[in-house]
């Protein structure tokens, strides 16, 4: 095997998902206890309950939903399709209303009723985020170390205007060639034909390819089904089983000493 494209997984791998959610919500609570005195932890976490029951119910009702791969929290600011779809244009016409309701609910279980506040929290928590962008320390170093060997490609879920979003705001997009969505893709990682999808743009076929993520189902045992080759980006949340057998760096400069080095999959 030859390896010529390492791909990458993008949230809490490049990108700093959980952390930038954990500020955005710290930021709207914090502004909910100034305005109402709502207690910002029991806040949080009623909206971070609500917020998964109401998205796996939204899932339920809208497959297209469910093919997009995101998380609950990122329902609550990330923009969604705006293509000409019987399913989004149901989905979109109650968007507001399902994101102030998710608030509203949340509010209630703080004994706070008061809808023109939670349609100010809903719209704050969007503001926030679009601000709040984090990319994890060194990563842009690790990748473009990488990149003088190998060509870079992503492989992510969620809606491409979203991803993207997210990739430039935190300089990085510039560095993948290709770049596929599970919008794109018309399903979400751990399904095997995102993975197709995206060796058959790179033009690789999977036994010269990398898969590089911090999620063992979606990204490590999803790109070993097809054939290629999977790091698993072990993050401090994130303890491996005892049994797995794998390559397993803790940072993206790991990642990187690990593929310069020429030891993963038997590179020659």
């Amino acid at each position: 095997m030859a390896v010529s494209c390492v791909f990458f997984d993008l949230d809490d791998t490049i990108y700093m998902d959980r952390g930038s959610t954990a500020a955005v919500f710290a930021a709207t609570c914090e502004l909910a206890r100034d305005l109402c005195g709502a207690p910002p932890a029991l806040l949080e976490q009623a909206v971070r309950r609500v917020a998964r029951e109401r998205w796996f119910a939204t899932k339920a009702e809208c497959p297209a939903a469910e093919r997009i791969g995101i998380s609950s929290w990122a329902s609550l600011w990330m923009p969604f399709p705006e293509a000409d779809d019987p399913e989004w244009n149901s989905f979109r016409s109650t968007l507001d209303e399902y994101r102030t309701g998710v608030w509203r609910q949340g509010l209630a279980e703080c004994a706070i009723a008061d809808d023109a506040l939670a349609e100010a929290l809903a719209r704050a928590f969007t503001g926030f985020h679009y601000e709040t962008f984090y990319a994890f320390p060194g990563a842009r170093d690790a990748l473009e170390t990488v990149a003088k060997r190998f060509r870079l490609g992503l492989i992510t879920n969620g809606p491409t205007q979203g991803q993207m979003l997210k990739l430039n705001a935190i300089g990085m997009a510039d560095l993948f060639h290709p770049i596929v969505t599970s919008e794109e893709a018309g399903v979400p990682k751990p399904d095997p034909r995102i993975f197709t999808l995206a060796l058959e743009r790179a033009g690789v076929a999977p036994a010269d390819a990398v898969m590089v993520g911090n999620s063992l189902e979606a990204d490590v045992n999803a790109a070993r089904a097809v054939g290629m080759t999977a790091i698993w980006l072990c993050r401090d949340f994130e303890d491996p089983p005892l049994d797995f057998q794998g390559y397993r760096p803790r940072d993206l400069a790991g990642v990187a000493r690990m593929l310069m080095a020429g030891v993963v999959g038997g590179q020659t």
